[in-house]
């Protein structure tokens, strides 16, 4: 079987960096306790996905002012797993890698979505 064709954002270092993220976020995340899996476990997987939804669907758009909207989505949303990282962290849910994912999103915030 062939490859299947590339999508412009799939080039996107960004977004392949985000795919990552949202991929170690539900490592993270399905270590949490049964008790947790809903409340922080998926408040923390979600908006990871949808930072990886935001970059596909704004890299497409033709205007600057509607592409950085999806990017501003992208940012607003990690900052709460920035937050949801933090309170896990504060609880004793992750380990020293685990908690490496939040500067890792820090860093890839900074460096690829504020401007």
């Amino acid at each position: 079987m062939g490859k299947v064709s590339e999508f412009s954002f799939e080039r996107l270092e960004v977004y392949n960096k985000a795919v990552q993220f949202a991929d170690s976020i539900f490592d993270i995340s399905d270590g949490f306790p049964a008790k947790l899996q809903f409340s922080l476990g998926e408040q923390l997987r979600r908006p990871a996905l949808f930072i990886v939804n935001n970059l596909a669907e704004g890299s497409d758009k033709r205007f600057a002012k509607k592409k950085n909207k999806f990017y501003e989505y992208a940012l607003d949303l990690a900052r709460e797993c920035i937050v949801m990282l933090t309170i896990s962290a504060l609880r004793d849910l992750m380990d020293k890698t685990s908690r490496r994912m939040h500067c890792y999103l820090q860093n890839v915030a900074a460096t690829y979505l504020i401007r």
